[in-house]
């Protein structure tokens, strides 16, 4: 019995040595885990404000990024590690002091808008803005980020400049492939971007913004002013083909009757 008694003790007394070296290795475990939270790790920070616009390498050169530290519990995660990455980049929008560099916050420099606005106008290309009311422009179905095509009918002209008497009005799609940025204040959503084009904000507006280069917007601008421009809605990345202009005498004629000398009117954008 006392030798029975004996390992029952033993048992008891082992049992109780194992919890206590496990508890003492599970606390020490939790312990090294906060610490490991708590240990500084290497991440970049805005020390002046930067610029939308500005390269990932002038700010580095000038002093507007420093290397710091931020425990690992707090560290984002997707804080640049590497600050060579945004050497060719540009920021995406405005940094202010303090801010954790994050990967977002400098993209190809090309995508950075060119204005205050944040209206992405394409190297090379202006904006201008027509009136079109909905009846003109696929009944308003158009939104900001699309592509147009624009029509109008004009008055043919004999070569001394005069109006034809031989020759009637003709239409003509005198622009392919028009990005609409923007109709009234709603801007088209960002290239990449999840946002929605917005077709609440945009609808009710007449007022649509393009982007085109310099010279088709001196032509637009002329065929607001000498009549009516109609908008055509167009697939994105559509084939721009040049298409003949039509006269009057057409719409009930077996064949078409196309104006002899059409104006060059079609500067084929993309």
């Amino acid at each position: 019995m006392t030798n029975r008694r004996t390992v029952v003790i033993l048992v008891a007394l082992l049992f109780g040595v194992g919890a206590a070296i496990g508890t003492v290795m599970f606390a020490h475990d939790a312990q090294r885990r906060a610490n490991d939270k708590l240990v500084g790790v290497a991440v970049y920070v805005v020390a002046k404000p930067i610029a939308r616009g500005m390269t990932g390498a002038a700010a580095i050169d000038g002093g507007f990024i420093k290397e710091s530290s931020l425990p690992r519990s707090f560290l984002p995660v997707t804080a640049v590690s590497d600050i060579a990455q945004i050497k060719g980049q540009a920021a995406a929008s405005n940094l202010a002091t303090g801010q954790i560099v994050v990967e977002n916050a400098f993209t190809q420099p090309e995508a950075v808008p060119t204005n205050s606005t944040g209206v992405e106008i394409p190297a090379g290309q202006v904006a201008i803005t027509i009136t079109l009311d909905p009846s003109r422009a696929a009944a308003g179905l158009i939104l900001p980020g699309d592509e147009i095509d624009l029509l109008e009918i004009f008055q043919a002209s004999s070569a001394s400049g005069s109006a034809s008497s031989t020759v009637s009005s003709y239409a003509h799609f005198f622009y392919q492939n028009a990005d609409v940025i923007a109709i009234g204040t709603t801007v088209a959503p960002a290239a990449g971007s999840p946002q929605p084009a917005g077709a609440a904000d945009a609808a009710g507006s007449s007022l649509y913004t393009l982007a085109v280069p310099p010279e088709a917007a001196e032509r637009i601008l002329l065929a607001a002013s000498e009549g009516t421009i109609d908008a055509a809605l167009v697939p994105s990345g559509n084939k721009a083909t040049p298409i003949p202009s039509v006269n009057g005498a057409a719409i009930d004629g077996p064949q078409p009757v196309v104006v002899a000398q059409p104006p060059t009117l079609t500067p084929y954008g993309k």
